[in-house]
């Protein structure tokens, strides 16, 4: 039915469904524009996401809110400023149509100002392909809207200028921009992989809009001097946020300081000028707490007690300046046409009220615990009756496999359209379904239309988007984890000593780069940057740390000693695969069509990393050779799940399953979680646990010895002689890092034969990973799953009210808070933070010298939810899956280690509700330190689903998660993690060949010196890290395809290659000859080129003895066993082609 509404009124339009939102919208988009005001961000995205089914083109805006807290201290995020510039950017600019506009927006975005049209600084700087650039200019515009120059750009809001090469990530574009000029000429655009660096798509033109809503141009910093003395009345020179504004920088929470910006604030009602405005469900009683909220913030602000000095706070401006208030809010509602939305069904006597006459579909999912045919069948009846009732059916659907296996299930009786948007008007035949790829939450009907969605049926299948990021990561990872000055480093020959910096030093006349190194007693080595692959990081948390001296014995001889200890560890880690190899275990048969049925229960689709490592276990299960497979991934990422359909292959081969955990809190989680998925199956789950009585405990030993439990869940009192099996199959043991070397012996020992699946959180050094396969079988899944929001973390100094603030924003929605200390020394401080600022809130402490049961009560209140806050140490348990607790505050952020972060932050986030991250630091943290640079390194990759990879580097780099036991801890402090991890290696490799010597190639790197300048230099690449990073991807190489990618990408990133890096790649070819030669140096001399060969070895004598003898004039082998060519060998004017012809030369006599 047509919709007529009078302006000034207000209307209800009830029995709205979820999910038909977006229908009704589009119905009032016929009449007039709208503004669409919803409660949270992520239902605003679904019904914009939705509204493009009825037209594609529609010209809707979402205009989201700052993420941050009123009158916070943490600035709002770069994702949405960015969104909020773009989007009232192109409203300002008016491009759109005003026909089907649409405004989406929430209850706090509603509320917050914006400068008014007249006043809005919008800025756009365009970029042509083929034109001439005004530099100057495009400086001047990045640094008036908020652009941060910096030598890599990775994220939005951030620009580098390298001679003619401009990189730029605007907040209006999904990727960076590279723009490739020459002199004021631009001859190329392309968009850029912020990871590898490396530019793809190419673009004829570009336009750039500000990066912050904060406007720094001269007259808006003067209009905020200005504003700020109004206000405030200090001495404005003092306040260091006030400094940095004034200087160009933002600092974190200036945002609230918008309003003295500009001449006039307005809101998003006046963006435009004829509208209806339709609010959802209980939006009013939204603004009235939002209202109050700010109210409440700015009133602590204002007697805040946390700050002594007032230079060094973002002084709170009137909430009317920068929040529209109740009174402005009904002026504007009087003005217009108010319709609200309402789930419920009023009297048709009602005046203002327009029925939506809809009703819910069928919810199929409930029925799920019926077996294939059964559930199919109800599927076919339900749309069979539908079609009797002469309905059209719009069946929305997210992939082309979930439509394949509906029409199967339909046994292609329909006849099926497909569109991109919905058309009501079309005529259908009789009995048929309308496709329509896309997403709807629940089915409903109106009129004689039923939309469904696949979802509706079972779960979707969808791919997981991180799968193809983990290479790039991997290379972005070892470009950002470079070394550092005063980095303690290893020398393969000369031991430990500390990174001074790269130093320029002439050699025979020729500017050369050298990494400067400092040994105990003073003594000094200058390492050249081609021989980088000579160090390693010496990485270790120990800070007892001794220098080695240049020249002494003493590395040699520890190194020695770690060779044997090596091989020996190597030898029994194959020795004990070999034995388990060997032994027959029970080789279950899987019934696939069963197995199916099963996994199509579940709700959620595997990740890539889940189905890989599932397809790894089913191979071991079937094989008939005990499994000892660790599965590696972080809480939330699906290994439980793993666990599940693994225990069902075993108990429907009817075998038991006995499932071992740390806590007897953890077991009762798994027995909830495994008699979920288990429901409607015949299968019986019991926990052995001191939560159960005694009698009950005895009935459950007696049930497993006869075979009356066929999955049996516990904590290690599993092992004891007291526990018999009737026909145990498979041992899942979760959380291994909890078990000592002793319970994981008693395991493999007491059941030698059974199918043996151990899990693990803990991320596991990229090396160790490397150093194990083939040894012990390893699984990983390192993304998280699609459906799992990313957390959204924030770092700042510690600031009490910020802190309270995000408490009570998560307590409000019934969630519970992690407040971590990284030692127990701090744990006062927190409590004495919790009585003065949060009296209401109930918490608990707990750490690592308590007693088990102490721990564990108090763990199980948090758990059970009656208390709010965990104040806690590092021991937060790491199985522990607390959908409830989705904020975590970290104490002193910067004592932390990547990994460690990584994992805190995974205690969150868990659930359908979004999670938060506070990393809090001490008040001051110098940004050069490598506490700070490992928090933007986790903060960048945050989105990228990419943090387990990070955390498992970052255990390369500082030394951890031994999987080898604590014997080894001594030998990895003599040497470092990273050279112990490389020797690991050589050895395995070297006991798994047969060979009495271990490969010794690591041990040495060919030393060239050609009189030659070899850098990079200065100008061509300003950043030190870069360089150094660009030296070890150099020192890393190991094949001429990989020097031309390396080469071809400087070019793309820095611009044409000087002379002297030219040279470096050349000596890093020649280097890779010299190693395939055995040769360990090159020098070249006025008289001509020595060349030295290791240990005075060639790889075939004969023929270097005939070739000496043939060249007897020009080539000679001195008595020190050097090679000797004269000058008459140099036929080129470049000593590197001359080089390059008497190397190929030798590679000839090897054949």
């Amino acid at each position: 039915n047509k919709i007529k509404l009078d302006k000034s009124t207000k209307y209800t339009i009830s029995e709205v469904l979820e999910g038909s939102e977006a229908f009704i919208l589009f119905e009032l988009l016929k009449l007039k524009p709208v503004i669409y005001v919803t409660q949270d961000r992520e239902t605003a995205e679904e019904i914009k996401n939705n509204l493009t089914i009825f037209e594609p083109k529609l010209n809707s805006f979402f205009i989201p809110a700052w993420d941050n807290m009123p009158y916070d201290s943490s600035s709002p995020s770069k994702d949405i400023q960015s969104k909020r510039i773009n989007v009232i950017n192109d409203l300002f600019n008016n491009k759109f149509d005003k026909t089907n506009l649409i405004i989406i927006t929430t209850v706090n975005a509603l509320l917050q100002k914006i400068p008014s049209k007249e006043t809005y600084k919008s800025n756009i700087f365009e970029i042509k392909c083929k034109k001439n650039l005004n530099i100057e200019s495009l400086k001047a515009f990045l640094s008036d809207t908020g652009y941060t120059r910096i030598p890599t750009v990775r994220e939005k809001g951030e620009y580098s200028i390298r001679g003619g090469i401009i990189d730029i990530y605007p907040s209006n574009y999904k990727l960076p921009i590279r723009v490739d000029t020459f002199g004021d000429y631009v001859e190329k655009i392309k968009t850029f992989d912020p990871l590898t660096q490396i530019s793809n798509k190419n673009l004829d033109k570009i336009n750039i809009y500000p990066s912050s809503e904060i406007p720094l141009d001269v007259n808006s910093i003067k209009l905020f001097k200005k504003n700020y003395k109004n206000f405030f009345g200090l001495e404005s020179n003092k306040n260091i946020f006030y400094q940095s504004l004034i200087e160009k920088k933002i600092l974190r929470g200036c945002e609230q300081w918008l309003p003295l910006f500009y001449k006039d604030m307005t809101s998003i009602f006046d963006i435009i000028s004829d509208y209806i405005l339709v609010m959802d469900y209980l939006v009013r009683d939204n603004i009235d707490k939002r209202l109050n909220e700010i109210n409440i913030n700015y009133d602590e602000r204002l007697v805040d007690r946390n700050f002594d000095n007032l230079d060094d706070k973002v002084h709170a401006i009137p909430p009317e300046k920068l929040y529209i208030n109740k009174k402005n809010l009904n002026e504007y509602i009087c003005k217009t046409t108010l319709i609200e939305f309402n789930p419920f069904r009023f009297s048709e006597n009602a005046s203002n009220i327009i029925s939506f006459n809809g009703y819910k579909s069928k919810d199929f999912i409930s029925l799920r615990v019926k077996n294939n045919k059964e559930y199919f069948n109800e599927i076919k009846k339900y749309i069979f009756d539908t079609f009797q009732k002469k309905f059209n059916i719009f069946l929305f659907f997210t992939t082309e496999e979930s439509i394949t296996k509906i029409l199967n299930i339909l046994d292609n009786k329909y006849k099926v359209y497909r569109q991109d948007k919905i058309n009501l008007n079309s005529s259908y035949k009789s009995r048929s379904i309308i496709l329509i790829k896309k997403n709807i939450k629940t089915g409903f009907f109106i009129g004689n239309n039923l939309f469904l969605s696949d979802q509706s049926f079972f779960v979707t299948k969808k791919l997981n988007k991180n799968n193809n990021i983990i290479p790039k990561v991997d290379k972005f990872i070892k470009e950002t984890s470079s070394f550092i000055t005063n980095d303690y480093i290893v020398h393969i020959d000369h031991g430990i000593g500390i990174y001074r910096g790269l130093k320029t030093i002439n050699v025979t006349n020729a500017a050369h780069d050298c990494l400067m190194i400092d040994y105990s007693g003073g003594d000094k080595l200058y390492l050249p940057v081609e021989n980088i692959d000579m160090i390693t990081r010496y990485s270790s948390e120990d800070s007892d740390i001794s220098l080695d001296k240049l020249g002494s014995l003493n590395f040699h001889e520890k190194k020695n000693k770690l060779k044997k200890n090596l091989k020996s560890i190597a030898d029994k880690l194959i020795k004990t695969a070999a034995i388990r190899k060997n032994l027959k275990a029970p080789k279950l048969n899987i019934n696939y069509d069963i197995f199916q049925d099963f996994n199509e229960r579940f709700y959620y689709e595997l990740t890539n990393d889940q189905q890989k490592s599932m397809n790894e276990v089913i191979k071991d299960l079937s094989s008939g050779v005990p499994m000892d497979r660790l599965l590696c991934g972080d809480v939330g990422f699906g290994k439980t799940e793993i666990a599940i359909r693994s225990s069902f292959i075993t108990v429907m081969d009817s075998r038991q399953v006995a499932i071992i955990v740390p806590t007897t809190l953890l077991a009762r989680q798994h027995l909830i979680t495994f008699k979920n998925r288990y429901n409607g199956y015949p299968i019986k789950i019991a926990s052995l646990s001191r939560l159960n009585n005694y009698k009950k405990n005895n009935l459950i030993k007696t049930d497993i010895e006869n075979g009356q439990i066929d999955i049996i869940i516990g904590t290690h009192a599993l092992l004891t002689d007291k526990i018999k099996f009737r026909n145990l199959g498979l041992v899942i043991i979760d959380e291994e890092q909890h078990f000592g070397v002793k319970h994981k012996e008693k395991i493999k020992n007491k059941y030698p034969d059974i199918h043996i699946l151990t899990m693990t959180a803990t991320p596991i050094p990229r090396t160790l990973q490397m150093s194990l396969t083939g040894l012990r079988d390893l699984s990983l899944i390192a993304t998280p799953p699609r459906e799992r929001l990313p957390v959204r973390t924030y770092i700042f100094p510690f600031d009490s009210l910020t802190i309270r603030d995000a408490i009570i924003r998560e307590t409000k929605r019934s969630g519970k808070v992690f407040f971590v200390s990284p030692r127990i020394k701090y744990l006062p401080d927190i409590e004495k933070f919790i009585t003065e600022y949060l009296p209401e809130i109930s918490y608990l402490v707990v750490h690592g010298k308590m007693t088990g049961n102490d721990l564990e009560n108090r763990m199980q209140k948090f758990y059970d939810g009656k208390i709010d806050i965990l104040i806690s140490t590092n021991i937060i348990e790491s199985g522990l899956d607390i959908p409830s607790a989705n904020t975590i505050v970290v104490y002193k952020s910067e004592k932390f280690g990547l990994s460690q972060l990584y994992q805190l932050r995974g205690r969150v986030g868990r659930s359908t509700n979004r999670g938060y991250a506070y990393l809090t630091t001490s008040q001051f943290i110098d940004i050069k330190s490598r506490s700070h640079k490992r928090l933007e390194v986790m903060q960048t990759l945050d989105h990228l689903g990419a943090s387990f990879n990070l955390a498992s580097h970052d255990l390369d780099i500082r030394g951890g998660g031994n999987l080898l036991g604590e014997e080894q801890s001594g030998h990895i402090k003599e040497v470092g993690f990273e050279l112990y991890q490389e020797m690991l290696n050589e050895a395995v490799t070297g006991v798994q060949s047969q060979s009495e010597e271990i490969n010794e190639e690591y041990k040495w790197s060919p030393n060239i010196n050609l009189g030659i300048p070899v850098l990079i230099p200065e100008n061509y690449i300003e950043d030190l890290d870069v360089r150094i990073s660009i030296y070890k991807r150099l020192g890393q190489i190991d094949s001429l395809d990989n020097i031309n990618l390396l080469k071809n990408e400087l070019i793309d990133r820095f611009g044409e290659i000087p002379i002297e890096v030219s040279n470096l790649f050349e000596v890093i070819n020649l280097k890779l000859m010299c190693k395939i030669l055995l040769i360990e140096k090159i020098e070249v001399g006025k008289k001509g080129l020595t060349i030295k060969f290791i240990n005075n070895l060639f790889p075939n004598p004969d023929n270097l003895i005939k070739f000496i003898n043939d060249n007897y004039k020009t080539i000679k082998l001195r008595p020190d066993h050097k090679l000797f060519l004269d000058q008459s060998f140099f036929i080129s004017e470049s000593i590197i082609n001359d080089v390059r012809i008497i190397l190929k030369t030798l590679l000839k006599l090897i054949d």
